[in-house]
């Protein structure tokens, strides 16, 4: 098994931070997900992210905590005061991070963490974390890009925030460390429409990459089935979206996918992997079924008239000494066998089949 293999059919269930800082509410988001997982027989990762929040926000930068409260939805996407507040409303002790990856684990799924500074990556090694994640944001932080490539994980990255520079280097760095390396298609809004998506994009890195796995994170909401389709087909092989469940009263946002939705993202799996088929570095092996098709429709090869021992068949003979017409009997001569220098070993009587008993066939 190659190390890459544990991108194939990898589906990437985003948890983030929907745990909203409950060790709770984040096991009963693992728990609902994974019987969904289990139930369409699907492997899959549960993603978190990681933040050492005492250090990550400037002390000159903290709310005051009369401005903790204004909900999660008050401020402007991109706006680093929703940011900082998000990151402290969702606090965890290492301690409560490990509970949910241990959560993750006990469920038979993959562990998976986004780290956003260089302390939670030491956490990930300490948790033994299946495989690492850089979001688009942080593909040119060298320091963190540092620290997970000597990590020594598999690790994927998203390219939202792309910077071609920034991915070579990466690509560069995992290779020099025989780091398994997955770069995921992916655009920055959350969430996206359809025309966001920019699906040929895996073509680009199929083609600029051909030594890595390309996998697709997508925060589209109108029909998650019809990317999802698209990609498999364009030959993507990791698939990532966030998650989160209908409870209390914390708001489902339109870029995440409920259990159900999960549900339906995962049958549309099976339905483009039958559609796609196995080949794509070979001609396929035709079916039995079509293979019975093609004889029944095939014309076979009938003498016109007597053809006497020592006849040789040529392309002028067709329509005065031989006709094609169906049936093809067993063991007679097709039309497509007729490119091949022929002899009639025995006389064969007007109408009547030419096959391998009665012709030698000089290959």
């Amino acid at each position: 098994m190659k190390e890459t293999d544990i991108f194939d059919d990898l589906f990437v269930l985003e948890l983030a931070r929907n745990h909203w800082g409950s060790v709770e509410r984040g096991k009963e988001i693992i728990r609902q997900y994974a019987e969904v997982v289990k139930k369409n027989n699907v492997r899959a990762a549960i993603k978190l992210q990681a933040f050492d929040t005492d250090n990550f926000i400037h002390k000159d930068f903290l709310p005051k905590e009369n401005e903790l409260n204004d909900g999660e939805n008050n401020q402007a996407p991109g706006s680093h005061t929703r940011y900082i507040k998000k990151t402290l409303a969702t606090k965890l002790t290492d301690d409560e991070f490990a509970e949910l990856v241990n959560a993750i684990r006990d469920e038979g799924l993959v562990t998976m963490v986004t780290p956003y500074d260089e302390r939670s990556v030491d956490l990930c090694g300490e948790l033994d974390v299946d495989v690492m994640k850089l979001a688009s944001s942080d593909t040119g932080s060298i320091n963190l890009v540092k620290k997970v490539v000597e990590l020594g994980k598999p690790m994927s990255i998203s390219t939202g925030a792309v910077n071609l520079s920034h991915v070579d280097r990466i690509v560069e760095m995992a290779a020099a460390n025989n780091v398994p390396l997955l770069i995921n298609q992916c655009v920055s809004n959350y969430p996206s429409d359809d025309e966001d998506l920019q699906m040929n994009q895996i073509d680009f890195w199929k083609a600029r990459y051909p030594d890595n796995p390309i996998g697709f994170s997508s925060h589209d909401y109108v029909d998650i089935t019809r990317s999802h389709i698209i990609a498999v087909a364009k030959g993507a092989v990791s698939f990532e979206r966030h998650i989160d469940i209908q409870a209390d009263e914390h708001v489902v946002q339109k870029y995440c996918i409920v259990p159900e939705e999960a549900d339906e993202w995962f049958r549309s799996h099976h339905v483009a992997k039958a559609m796609c088929g196995n080949a794509a570095d070979s001609v396929r092996t035709m079916t039995d079924i079509e293979a019975g098709y093609i004889k029944s429709v095939n014309r076979g090869a009938y003498a016109l008239r007597d053809l006497e021992a020592g006849y040789e068949f040529t392309d002028e003979g067709l329509g005065t000494d031989y006709f094609l017409a169906i049936p093809l009997q067993e063991g007679q001569l097709a039309s497509i066998d007729l490119d091949k220098k022929m002899t009639v070993k025995k006389p064969i009587k007007a109408d009547q089949p030419l096959t391998k008993d009665t012709v030698s066939i000089d290959d």
